[in-house]
């Protein structure tokens, strides 16, 4: 090889190895560091094997070569060690937000605004015809709010909407029901695949960095599933057209009063005009009707060993209608139980043990409190993780020999359940483990032995699991964006709103949490499902309450140093419809599409910036980073883990088909996407929850905030990640004037005027991916 040549080729590789480095700016650390490690070697090959060229070329080759190859091995081990970067300060999230929240339109939001611009009957009733789209669902799930919010509804939500513009003007309404003929009900099924009357259907391209790598990490999601599954994507069969056109004949619209006489305003028909009937009424109502309702109970339960029987009880139970539930905050918690606890006080009592807890469900600033429940008889100082907790499962904390119980009456689990009744009949229940400490083999034990429970884990004295705070949200459509964009000034600029900041209540003081985590649906609601909908005659959305849960609170292994932040798809699925058989080959894969898509969405609101300290997370998605899947059905190759193997075989049971990362089968964390048998819906697994990540969060640079405590006007609960509060408080009418309130959201916002400032140490613990949610917010808004 000539020198000259071989300098040149020795320098073209350096220069290579170079620009390795800036591809890999983003990627996964390991990969970052194997691709600058190949361009210093070059580069130093390169400068002092000059005299010796062609040995130069041949040893930068090998360095390129080497980098590729460790990029691939270290990069697929550890797909969750980078870090997202955040596009915008905090400050200028802040501003984003604030010329946001200016930007949108009160009446296009508010329905007192709105009702202004339309005061009589016929520009009600013409305004909700025409701009909001038909959507076929049983009963009333968004009612008027959610309906304006969503710009769409079914009969019974959209006569919700037009009869609050109405009575809001003070004209006399009520609620008329009646069997739609068949002719008329396909009429109303056709209208569900017209165009959007807004027009949105955005290019997620456009919005923003976050949502690109969303939507690249989704797609490549969806093609290794693709193509695990030979492009044989399970068809989907449920609901059919007959269901829904019968659906649809169980009719609502509204009737209004003017001189003396009720008149008919059915909306749902484009070419509807007033006093226009489209069934025979067989039913009125003054109030919006129960029997037409979407209902939501939310129950914990619990499950002992007693005498050798497991015994199932409920310990709290509360139901709502479903829209009065949609985007509001609602959280489960647990406080030590004391006799003279009362419902609504603090009193602090001598008496009780702090191994019994009651259940706490905070509900738009209401507070239910359940029956005390006893984890101690499950307990002990060196107790062990359950197997079959998420964070076990994950980070495998739970592998040292388990602790022994023998109490004839043994705490075995806790659970919550999310019950949604239908009006026609139908049930739908969705249960959440929060805690169990058997497993599998256990269970199928002919005689359960309480000796060979997990034990549950202590940090100091006190219990470690009972200190874990939930989230819960519930969504049916698109949010109050005025309301979002205040709640996310708020937080990027570190306060938050506060009646009393002396004393802030438990929402309060949770209320950072729960935006931060709001914006994973705003996300998906604003920017997801708008972009998969775009096909002609196919149509997904949301035909009852969608439900989504954050938990923040100390490592159940019971190491003191660190919390976990759980995220967890628990119920995640659109209705899919198409108009014919010339689209109901793309429904499955749309459906695919989504549920690639939620995951990626999860996977990045779940990295922790690097403010955030040295987080370990891992997301179903990451388990896919070496692009090894495989699709699996009953019969096919088991896992090695027997735990792993158990929960395969339980997703089997009813029929669904799993797409498996190969690691996961030798041995690896148990994850996967799991594909319901009939509707196509696609739901990540990891571990115990759906499409769950986990966020092991060490000390930031700030150390630790200490162990929980109790804070005044707290009632007792458990909360330590919002203990250290800075009391700094500060006039906000200037703010406060800004903010819509909005119960759905911002609680009232600062109705005192004043807030609480965030202190620094308080806003890293606010969770993972605080500084990526308000990103994506500022980009929803584009």
């Amino acid at each position: 090889m000539k020198a000259s040549i071989a300098r040149i080729l020795a320098l073209a590789f350096a220069g290579a190895a170079a620009y390795l480095v800036v591809l890999d700016v983003h990627a996964a650390r390991a990969v970052l560091e194997a691709a600058l490690g190949a361009a210093v070697l070059c580069i130093g090959t390169a400068v002092l094997l000059w005299r010796a060229p062609a040995f130069a070329a041949i040893l930068n080759a090998c360095w390129i070569a080497a980098s590729f190859a460790a990029g691939i091995a270290l990069g697929g081990a550890h797909p969750s060690a980078e870090p997202a970067q955040a596009e915008l300060s905090p400050q200028d999230a802040a501003a984003k937000m604030d010329s946001a929240a200016k930007a949108l339109k009160p009446e296009d939001y508010a329905l007192p605004a709105l009702a202004a611009q339309v005061p009589t009957i016929e520009s009600a009733f013409a305004w909700v015809r025409d701009n909001v789209r038909y959507e076929a669902y049983d009963g009333i799930l968004r009612g008027s709010k959610g309906t304006l919010y969503a710009r769409a509804g079914n009969a019974a939500d959209r006569a919700m909407l037009l009869a609050a513009l109405l009575q809001i003007n003070k004209i006399p309404v009520r609620i008329a029901t009646g069997e739609l003929p068949p002719a008329q009900a396909e009429r109303l099924y056709a209208r569900i695949f017209e165009p959007d009357p807004s027009g949105a259907n955005p290019d997620p391209s456009m919005r923003g960095p976050v949502m690109a790598r969303i939507f690249d990490r989704g797609r490549r999601d969806y093609h290794l599933m693709l193509a695990a599954l030979g492009n044989g994507v399970p068809a989907v069969t449920a609901p059919s057209h007959d269901d829904v056109v019968k659906e649809i004949q169980s009719h609502a619209w509204v009737q209004a009063q003017r001189d003396g006489q009720w008149i008919d305003l059915d909306p749902s028909f484009r070419d509807a005009t007033v006093g226009q009937s489209y069934a025979a009424a067989q039913q009125t109502y003054d109030k919006p009707p129960v029997p037409l309702m979407q209902q939501v109970t939310i129950r914990v339960t619990t499950e002992r060993l007693v005498n050798g029987v497991l015994v199932k009880d409920v310990a709290l139970e509360q139901t709502v209608p479903a829209y009065q539930i949609i985007d509001k905050q609602v959280y489960l918690a647990h406080r030590v139980y004391r006799p003279f606890n009362g419902q609504g006080g603090n009193v602090q009592f001598i008496f009780g043990n702090k191994d019994v807890q009651e259940p706490l469900l905070y509900f738009n600033g209401a507070r239910a409190v359940g029956k005390p429940i006893d984890f101690g008889s499950g307990a002990s100082a060196a107790g062990t993780a359950p197997p079959n907790s998420v964070q076990a499962a994950v980070n495998a904390f739970g592998t040292t020999a388990p602790g022994s119980s023998t109490a004839a009456n043994a705490f075995v689990a806790e659970r919550l359940e999310f019950e949604i009744d239908f009006p026609d009949g139908r049930k739908d229940v969705t249960e959440r483990p929060l805690i169990d400490r058997a497993d599998a083999a256990w269970r199928s034990a002919a005689n359960p032995d309480p000796s060979k429970l997990h034990d549950l884990a202590r940090i100091g004295a006190e219990l470690a699991y009972p200190q874990t705070i939930y989230n819960i949200w519930f969504s049916a459509g698109k949010h109050n964006l005025p309301s979002f964009a205040a709640a996310e000034k708020y937080l990027s600029n570190g306060t938050y709103p506060s009646r009393n900041p002396a004393s802030p209540t438990f929402e309060e003081q949770v209320w950072p949490l729960a935006i931060r985590d709001l914006s994973w649906f705003v996300a998906s609601d604003h920017v997801i499902v708008p972009a998969i909908n775009d096909t002609p005659g196919l149509r997904l959305y949301a035909d009852s309450p969608r439900i989504f849960m954050w938990s923040v609170g100390p490592d159940q292994s019971g190491r003191a140093d660190k919390i976990v932040v759980e995220s967890d798809l628990r119920r995640d699925a659109l209705r899919g419809v198409a108009k014919d058989e010339s689209a109901q080959s793309a429904l499955a894969q749309h459906k695919l599409l989504f549920g690639a898509l939620e995951g990626a969405l999860e996977h990045e609101l779940s990295v922790p910036s690097s403010s955030e300290g040295s987080p370990e997370f891992v997301t179903t998605s990451s388990l896919a980073e070496s692009g090894s899947v495989v699709a699996i059905g009953p019969g096919s190759p088991a896992a090695a883990d027997p735990q792993t193997k158990s929960r395969l075989a339980a997703a089997l049971a009813g029929g669904d088909t799993l797409i498996v990362p190969k690691a996961v089968l030798a041995g690896g964390v148990a994850g996967w996407w799991q594909i319901a048998s009939a509707t196509g819906d696609v739901h990540a697994v990891l571990g115990d929850v759906d499409g769950s990540m986990n966020a092991f969060m060490r000390p930031a640079a700030g150390g630790f905030p200490g162990p929980p405590k109790p804070i005044t006007g707290f009632n007792g609960v458990r909360q330590s990640y919002y203990a250290d509060l800075e009391q700094e408080f500060e006039p906000v009418e200037e703010l406060y004037a800004k903010c819509i309130a909005s119960t759905e959201i911002g609680e009232d916002c600062a109705s005192s005027g004043r807030v609480i400032t965030i202190s620094v140490s308080t806003m890293a613990w606010v969770g993972a991916g605080a500084a990526a949610a308000a990103t994506i917010a500022y980009e929803i808004f584009k």
